[in-house]
């Protein structure tokens, strides 16, 4: 601890300053529209092994606002650290469902389920925003008998092993951006 202070010997617990950095960031958003309707503003610190940070708690503030609590994971063994700096509600999205189930076939004994999805984004800040979405398809094992066809999904990560849907792009200011696809 480079300073020296003065700590009363009351009981009481007492915060000090250890060090301070300026870390260079860059920063998204993380929509997951079926958790919440809101984004929430994501830190990626490359290089950050050269500052010698310990895990623990931290006290997370943007702008002078303090927005709450995090935990500082370094165990991570990949060279750029993620952190969760709190949720935004410049950024807001809707996430709908519409399913149609068809009757069963009589041959072939199977039935097929269509579910639509369209999930809309709207940035109501001044600035344009990275934003990364996120959402779930159903997914099955090769020992499973039901068979899934996704569609409309050419924009998106498709990681078939979890049925994860990744989208990343950039909202202007005041823009409303809709997703839609599809699986039967």
């Amino acid at each position: 601890i480079s300073h020296q202070y003065s700590v009363p010997s009351d009981a009481k617990p007492y915060l000090i300053d250890v060090n301070a950095y300026s870390i260079p960031a860059t920063y998204n958003y993380l929509l997951i529209p079926k958790l919440d309707p809101f984004g929430f503003l994501m830190a990626k610190v490359p290089n950050w092994n050269k500052y010698n940070l310990i895990p623990g708690t931290t006290n997370i503030y943007n702008m002078g606002t303090y927005m709450g609590k995090t935990f500082l994971d370094t165990y991570a063994e990949n060279d750029t650290l993620s952190m969760y700096l709190g949720k935004d509600k410049n950024i807001q999205s809707n996430r709908n469902e519409k399913t149609i189930t068809h009757s069963r076939f009589i041959a072939g004994n199977y039935s097929i389920e269509e579910t639509k999805m369209e999930i809309s984004i709207k940035n109501t800040s001044n600035e344009v925003l990275p934003i990364e979405v996120i959402d779930q398809v159903p997914y099955f094992t090769k020992d499973d008998k039901e068979k899934l066809s996704v569609s409309n999904i050419k924009a998106a990560n498709y990681n078939k092993a979890d049925g994860m849907l990744t989208w990343n792009f950039s909202i202007k200011a005041g823009e409303t951006i809709t997703i839609n696809y599809g699986y039967e």
